[in-house]
């Protein structure tokens, strides 16, 4: 298999189901990107169209934080549906330094 392009942004298909959870997609995405787990972070879930990058009919195009949503939480109850584009970071650190942990600069 070949491995994910290493750029700042790129886009593949994912299919997912109704009662997979946040936490599956970014075990998904690791392997797929090669990334470890602990530094994919969802991020938002938009109206626009995975394959086209346009506005589904009827759909709203704005977008809605997956931040501060639990990773056990369902596609179904997050309004996940066919064709949605979700936003996921790869980083090369964690977002929030674990407890315990030195800070990094712009984190108290």
């Amino acid at each position: 298999r070949q491995a994910a392009p290493k750029q700042s942004d790129f886009r593949f298909s994912l299919d997912v189901h109704p009662p997979e959870t946040l936490s599956s997609i970014k075990a998904n995405i690791s392997k797929y990107c090669d990334h470890p787990i602990a530094l994919v972070t969802p991020l938002a879930r938009s109206g626009r169209c995975a394959m086209t990058g346009g506005r589904l009919p009827g759909r709203e195009t704005t977008q809605t934080s997956l931040t501060s949503v639990s990773h056990n939480s369902c596609v179904a109850h997050l309004g996940i549906t066919d064709r949605r584009e979700l936003v996921f970071g790869l980083f090369g650190q964690p977002l929030h330094p674990s407890v315990g942990a030195p800070s990094s600069k712009g984190f108290s």
